[in-house]
């Protein structure tokens, strides 16, 4: 049910005229994948210190927000990854937050359709990511590619002002300014405390969760009232076309 009437609310003309609708997407593990991203800084990183193992490192051994645990997954034993994760955490860092990386990025199945049907709908998207502004325009070109929406004045960008602030302040510090220029409809995350915490400034949204990769897995989620938790997208999709599609051919 909540499903259905977050499809309707999408899809109805705007009740409240004194705000435009919104929708408030996170990037990275909600609409991109980053395992290929992860996968290529790993293997640089085995080749950089004759490691075979991260070298032949697989898509299926990653953890993307983890990385220990990849190293773990590539077969390292534990006092080898403790050795490691000193040097590797820098090197990461520099590479994956970088303009140059983003390449490696790809759309979670059925994103793509997804935020271009909002967008068509009428309602504003609002990327809020903890990505920097420093790599804008490398978010810009990778979102594009894919077919993302990406210009205003039907799109919205808030990204971290300088890499060193916590993606938790910045997104709450964003969430606050959101709530007071949209009606915000829905809000897409991966991390679970940041959804929850989010919920505080958009109460009125329904808050939904991408069961893809986080850092916190076993976060308790206590505040969200109208919540769902999704894999990807074509849940989403299959209950477009089963609603509205009487109403209106679907472009996907």
């Amino acid at each position: 049910m909540i499903l259905k009437n977050l499809i309707l609310a999408i899809s109805n003309s705007i009740t409240d005229v004194s705000k435009p609708k919104g929708i408030v997407f996170d990037i990275d593990s909600t609409l991109l994948w980053n395992t290929r991203r992860h996968l290529a800084i790993f293997r640089e990183f085995g080749q950089r210190v004759g490691i075979p193992e991260l070298t032949s490192l697989q898509p299926l051994q990653v953890e993307d927000w983890v990385l220990h645990n990849t190293m773990r997954n590539a077969g390292l034993a534990e006092e080898d990854v403790e050795k490691l994760m000193p040097r590797f955490l820098p090197f990461w860092q520099e590479r994956f937050f970088s303009p140059h990386f983003c390449q490696y990025d790809e759309p979670i199945v059925g994103a793509v359709q997804f935020v271009r049907w909002v967008k068509e709908c009428g309602v504003e998207v609002i990327y809020c990511s903890g990505r920097h502004l420093e790599i804008v325009e490398a978010t810009c070109r990778s979102l594009a590619s894919f077919g993302f929406p990406t210009e205003p004045p039907a799109v919205s960008w808030f990204l971290k002002p300088k890499f060193e602030m916590l993606d938790l302040d910045f997104k709450l510090s964003a969430a606050a300014e959101i709530s007071s220029r949209w009606n915000v409809i829905a809000a897409f995350e991966n991390e679970p405390e940041h959804l929850d915490r989010m919920s505080f400034y958009l109460p009125e949204a329904v808050h939904v969760l991408l069961s893809t990769n986080c850092r916190d897995p076993h976060y308790p989620v206590k505040n969200l009232q109208k919540f769902l938790k999704v894999e990807n997208y074509a849940k989403i999709l299959a209950e477009i076309r089963k609603n509205l599609s009487s109403r209106a051919s679907l472009s996907f």
